[in-house]
């Protein structure tokens, strides 16, 4: 989904520049290639290797991102009076999917990913451009939008760390719509849940999944092709941000739109 969602960018924004963050680097080079495909020459990708599961490294692993966007934000300043800063908060895993059997490390593993880092990331990037995005006179518009998820909203047996994890994203969005709010801070967030797609997810839903309700549920929508289309979901996305008339801090889900 990472890498419909870049290319969807693309052809929204062909004159871009993309900073592509993951711990694939074969998968990563290959996400850059497409989008050069795409952009326009004043546009750009780069790629940034960093396991986003390791929140103590955040600062160092990132560092070459915040540089990277600082400096494209000044040069599209300068041409145009004000950039915006999209954020797309894609990475994050399933979890193990138990009853009530959850493992420490797996438990740790799943928040430092889905939670932690997340909101890490969100706050490096609120401090790197306090200055340009301080109202009334800002240069600088942030949009965090956290992939989310219906379980966010309501519970599945044997899910329970997935759905905490997309929960408390759900809610930080909500608490940093309302901080920045109060800093006069020119910033948006929006919680997108993508509807059910075939990804790798979907294939380790399908494999791992303890319990045969909430399998059959899957098994059946993937037998009757009812699974969302990567590229649609990106699409529809990229024009909710275009319309930009969502409410801030809105939980919005790919059927409601």
């Amino acid at each position: 989904y990472g890498r419909e969602l870049a290319l969807a960018l693309c052809r929204a924004r062909p004159d871009a520049h993309l900073a592509l963050v993951s711990r694939d680097a074969t998968a990563l080079e290959e996400t850059r290639r497409l989008c050069s495909e795409v952009l326009h020459p004043a546009g750009s990708a780069r790629c940034f290797l960093a396991d986003l599961g390791k929140p103590a490294e955040l600062q160092s692993l990132l560092e070459p991102v915040l540089q990277y966007l600082t400096e494209n934000s000044d040069l599209l300043c300068a041409k145009f009076s004000k950039a915006e800063v999209l954020v797309l908060h894609n990475a994050g895993s399933l979890g193990r999917l138990a009853y009530t059997q959850q493992l420490a490390a797996d438990s740790a593993a799943a928040l430092d990913l889905n939670v932690t880092s997340f909101v890490l990331l969100t706050q490096m990037l609120l401090q790197r451009f306090s200055k340009q995005v301080k109202l009334p006179k800002s240069n600088v518009r942030i949009v965090f939008v956290n992939i989310s998820s219906l379980l966010a909203l309501q519970v599945m047996p044997s899910w329970s760390l997935y759905a905490t994890g997309k929960a408390a994203r759900d809610m930080y969005m909500r608490a940093v719509a309302a901080d920045v709010q109060k800093c006069a801070m020119d910033a948006r967030t929006l919680s997108w849940a993508p509807g059910p797609m075939d990804t790798q997810m979907m294939k380790e839903i399908l494999t791992t999944c303890p319990d045969d309700e909430v399998l059959k549920q899957f098994q059946e929508m993937e037998k009757q092709d009812r699974l969302v289309k990567l590229v649609d979901s990106a699409e529809k996305l990229m024009k909710l941000l275009k319309e930009d008339s969502f409410q801030n801090a809105a939980h919005i889900d790919f059927f409601d739109v």
